[in-house]
């Protein structure tokens, strides 16, 4: 009898042409397996064999974009700055500034800059301040937007008109017995220009020269006189510690015919030759072959 539990199935015998067959799959596997190795170890010893490949660094040079800007030079007030050598240039009484207005236009209407007396801002509401160091000394701008009206307290979100003003007090400049309230240094531009207006008038202030270092005093209690002819001692202001500088004298026209005193009037004159232009403290002191211009002088 044959016993039950003690039984075991008997061993799996492959015939023999499943079992070349499986040795078959296998030696082609090695096989694979044995040239991806080979393969792989002749492009190491290549690799490691070649010279290393170098990439030169990329050098980008910095491009200095005022190097081609022109200069304004103020010799009334004692100031000068560069500014963008395709904006045009102009000057013309106003209003609301007891100096003229000079003007700098942009010619993709992205800015203008103004330079007038320090007055009021009707109408202006205040929304930002920067601090900013101009020639040394610590001044400030500020940004403001334009209200619905003069009582308004929010600005209007229909105007988009923006301005930036640098207030530069009259004790930095010369001439302050003219100009006791100072000047402004405007920027006009829309909000939708703000960021690239803002930088241009960054770089116009980072160019800012005071020429009041030159200054030379004189009268005081020694009574120091002047050390060069045709200059007169005029006192900065009315104020108790006021200084005391040599000035430019005044000297009529020599016209016997229309004598005609030069007035303290600032005037804008151009150098038909080399078409630079400045301002003057009044039409006497324009050089010989410098001509008077009114408006648009560039």
């Amino acid at each position: 009898m044959t016993e039950i539990g003690n039984s075991q199935p008997p061993p799996l015998e492959l015939g023999p042409h499943k079992s070349w067959f499986a040795r078959h799959i296998m030696s082609e596997i090695l096989g694979i397996l044995l040239f991806g190795a080979i393969a792989a170890g002749a492009y190491y010893y290549q690799v490691s064999q070649s010279e290393p490949v170098i990439i030169p660094p990329v050098h980008h040079e910095k491009v200095d974009t005022m190097a081609n800007w022109k200069t304004y030079t103020n010799d009334q007030y004692g100031f000068s700055f560069k500014y963008p050598n395709d904006s045009t240039m102009s000057s013309e009484a106003s209003p609301t500034s007891s100096i003229p207005v000079v003007s700098f236009k942009d010619p993709s209407n992205r800015f203008k800059l103004q330079i007038e007396s320090n007055c009021c801002r009707e109408g202006t509401i205040k929304y930002q301040e920067f601090p900013v160091l101009v020639d040394g000394k610590n001044l400030g701008y500020r940004l403001y937007g334009y209200g619905e009206n003069l009582g308004a307290t929010a600005i209007d979100p229909n105007n988009t008109a923006r301005i930036a003003i640098l207030i530069i007090p009259a004790s930095l400049l010369k001439n302050v017995d003219l100009l006791n309230e100072g000047i402004d240094i405007e920027l006009l531009f829309s909000v939708k220009d703000q960021g690239e207006a803002i930088k241009i008038f960054q770089q116009i202030l980072s160019t800012f020269k005071f020429t009041v270092a030159n200054t030379v005093f004189c009268g005081g209690i020694a009574g120091m006189p002047c050390p060069t002819t045709g200059y007169t001692c005029v006192s900065e202001g009315s104020f108790p510690d006021a200084g005391i500088n040599c000035t430019k004298q005044i000297t009529p026209i020599s016209d016997p015919k229309n004598p005609i005193a030069c007035i303290q009037v600032i005037t804008t004159g151009m150098n038909p030759a080399t078409g630079e232009v400045k301002t003057f403290p009044t039409p006497c002191d324009l050089p010989p072959g410098w001509v008077k211009v009114e408006g648009v002088s560039r």
